[in-house]
């Protein structure tokens, strides 16, 4: 099988509902939650980085076996990001130009459905915050806000991330990550080593929180 033919069979599209998801961790965490909501017949796949997401849906409408017009719901998950002159207003306009690009209908904000056929939602990771703003960030932000009851342990983590930066000279490039693998490594035996999407597999996260509301009713009106 060449290359070409398996990159097409990635993005065959086997359900009426999808998501689109940035990333194998994005993958993963959004097929977890939607087993969490009991929330079945949702087809997830990973177009990899936003510079492939125009090719992604370009694959997505070539190569399905019942019809591109067959899918009622598609969903786009991606992160903010901590970029210079970047927040959710710039990357909603990146994902916008995508959808014109590709004669799909736009989003005028995160977390709500378009009406035009499909449908089209976008999922913003970290998710909107107390203020109902959505901060630079990414779904390992957003993943440090759901794990289960740990306060003290995270406070810890942040304490000894500090202690490297602080004592040793040594500047955190991707501070949200190593926070998060710091306490998985820490917290249980199961969790070492662990990516979201395994950790989100073996009970980290609090499926029920407060931070996920925005996606647990986006995902239920999918």
């Amino acid at each position: 099988m060449n290359k070409d033919k398996k990159h097409s069979e990635e993005y065959i599209v086997s359900q009426k509902k999808i998501i689109l998801a940035e990333g194998n961790d994005a993958k993963w965490f959004l097929i977890w939650a939607l087993e969490a909501y009991k929330i079945e017949n949702i087809q997830v796949i990973d177009f990899k980085n936003i510079e492939n997401l125009d090719e992604a849906i370009k694959e997505l409408k070539a190569t399905n076996p019942f019809g591109f017009p067959e899918v009622t719901s598609i969903i786009i998950a991606r992160d903010v990001e901590n970029k210079p002159n970047t927040n959710f207003k710039s990357v909603l306009d990146s994902i916008n130009n995508t959808l014109k690009n590709n004669n799909l209908s736009t989003v005028k904000k995160p977390f709500d459905f378009n009406t035009s056929t499909p449908k089209i939602a976008i999922i913003l990771f970290p998710c909107y915050d107390e203020n109902k703003n959505i901060p630079n960030g990414c779904l390992e932000d957003l993943c440090l806000k759901i794990i289960k009851d740990d306060n003290n342990l995270i406070e810890a983590t942040e304490n000894y991330l500090l202690d490297i930066e602080n004592n040793y000279n040594h500047k955190l490039t991707h501070r949200h990550k190593s926070k998060l693998h710091a306490y998985f490594s820490i917290k249980s035996k199961s969790f070492i080593g662990a990516r979201i999407s395994e950790a989100g597999n073996r009970g980290a996260f609090d499926w029920q929180s407060k931070h996920l509301d925005s996606i647990k009713q986006l995902l239920k009106n999918i």
